[in-house]
């Protein structure tokens, strides 16, 4: 269980929570909304309750997620990290006591199997069902969030095309007298960017003392395609809110940050920092002299 009241930046605060089985309830919905836009503007996140994601896929989706790490450490490791290839992630100096599997393209059936067969090269047709299920439910509740967050800001236009989707299997298995978890960082899902600044991309970290069993997190990516131009829609840019960053693309920015971040990982001491680098400013921002 994960208690909502969570300390924010100053005393007394605590991150918003946001009921979608308001959505489409006419005036409750327009308060949801204004609800939405004011977290993303001062927090950069907010919990969701009645998300309608099942509580028994949840759980099977956990177990199976066990069941990957009980794998041998030789099979966990067929597709180990590097610089170009992040679907399996481990023995980071900067993550200590961290390992994450990552499937590319779920719900889609040929993904979450491509991603199996790298695991159980025997076949495993019980956690593709899972894969499926769970990523199915998880991928409907981003498209409302996304949803939401747009109409939050009276943005008109929003097109599901423009995505691509990464499922992210994180175990964290701390062991006595150790302190472990990830480094501080900001998601790069470009949305600072696209929202002209409006907003906030909040760098976050993990970090725990021993936990039994192992703590398993599943978060789900949303992010734009290659081809999609990363630009602030119209709506968002007017004489109060002059545009902020230049047009990209996303594999422009990820050529950027990449090399930086995984140099990053390879220091044990960035674990401990209390920063990450505003990769997204450095890169776009739009300055003048």
């Amino acid at each position: 269980m994960v208690s909502h009241t969570i300390t924010g930046q100053n005393e007394g605060e605590e991150v918003p929570v946001i009921d979608l089985s308001l959505l489409g309830n006419g005036h409750d919905s327009e308060s949801m909304y204004a609800q939405v836009r004011k977290a993303c503007e001062e927090w950069g996140c907010f919990v969701v309750v009645n998300h309608g994601v099942k509580e028994d896929i949840i759980h099977q989706m956990d177990s199976s997620t066990r069941d990957a790490f009980a794998l041998p450490k030789e099979t966990r490791q067929r597709n180990i990290f590097q610089r170009r290839n992040v679907s399996h992630i481990a023995d980071l100096p900067a993550m200590p006591f961290y390992e994450s599997f990552g499937v590319p393209g779920a719900p889609d059936p040929d993904a979450i199997q491509k991603f199996s067969d790298q695991l159980w090269p025997q076949g495993n047709p019980q956690i593709c069902k899972i894969i499926e299920q769970y990523t199915s439910a998880v991928e409907q509740l981003t498209i409302n969030i996304i949803t939401v967050i747009s109409k939050s800001f009276g943005i008109t236009e929003y097109y599901e095309s423009q995505f691509w989707d990464l499922l992210r299997l994180n175990y964290y298995d701390i062991p006595p007298n150790k302190t472990g978890g990830v480094s501080p960082h900001a998601d790069h899902d470009f949305i600072k960017a696209w929202s002209n600044g409006r907003v906030w991309n909040g760098i976050h970290r993990v970090i725990m003392e021993e936990c039994k069993p192992p703590r398993v997190s599943l978060p789900y990516f949303y992010y734009f395609s290659d081809e999609v131009v990363i630009n602030a829609p119209p709506e968002l840019v007017d004489e109060n809110h002059p545009r902020l960053y230049k047009p990209f693309k996303p594999p422009e920015f990820r050529a950027f940050y990449g090399d930086i971040s995984y140099k990053r990982y390879q220091k044990s001491e960035t674990f401990l920092s209390d920063t990450a680098p505003p990769f997204i400013d450095m890169f776009a921002l739009i300055t003048t002299e």
